[in-house]
């Protein structure tokens, strides 16, 4: 968890764009990290046609995926 707390929010700031999942994590990381608007993009989970992965071309440093460990009170189905 602390590696969530502590890097993560470094890496989102210093990124030229994020690409996110949803709105509503766009609005937490414009929220809680005062991230621009114009910064964010989202991409949904779903893709048609199908894509080839091998044929994406990607820069030589990127994040992968994050989960929701970065604001753990905004997940939905807390108990």
């Amino acid at each position: 968890m602390g590696y969530y707390r502590k890097y993560v929010p470094k890496y989102l700031k210093r990124a030229n764009h994020i690409v996110t999942v949803s709105e509503f994590v766009k609005k937490d990381i414009i929220t809680h990290l005062n991230i621009p608007t114009e910064k964010i993009s989202v991409a949904y989970n779903a893709v048609s046609p199908p894509i080839n992965v091998d044929d994406i071309k990607l820069p030589a440093t990127f994040i992968k995926a994050i989960d929701n460990k970065l604001f753990p009170l905004c997940r939905r189905n807390t108990t």
